[in-house]
């Protein structure tokens, strides 16, 4: 899943302040012991699988304790809509005001986390 930030940036994002919005479906979330938690829905409501090391998907229907959003690009643009963000064919890279990534959500968070995140 390229276009979302990864667990320890997402960690990052959560502890300097990003909103971690209620579960709903197209959403991913991290934790530590899984690689990826997606959530979905059907005619039940709420759907949530994860995909666990071996990469095999499991549905789950536990509380979700401990997880951290994992926001996409667009998610994290929307909290800083005066921000400059572009691709770089020089750099093969994004940017997004000063900094720069080779994965859009990366650099959507570095530029966040510079704004929000106590040095």
């Amino acid at each position: 899943m390229e276009n979302i930030v990864s667990f320890e940036t997402a960690k990052r994002l959560k502890a300097a302040g990003f909103p971690q919005p209620d579960l709903g479906a197209g959403q991913v979330w991290r934790e530590e012991r899984y690689m990826h938690i997606v959530v979905g829905e059907d005619e039940y409501g709420v759907s949530v699988c994860f995909q666990s090391a071996n990469g095999a998907w499991i549905e789950v229907n536990e509380t979700l304790e401990g997880l951290v959003f994992a926001p996409t690009a667009t998610d994290i643009l929307l909290e800083m809509p005066d921000t400059p963000f572009r691709y770089s064919k020089k750099y093969k890279a994004f940017v997004c005001g000063a900094h720069e990534h080779d994965k859009p959500a990366e650099a959507a968070a570095l530029a966040w986390l510079e704004i929000h995140e106590k040095k």
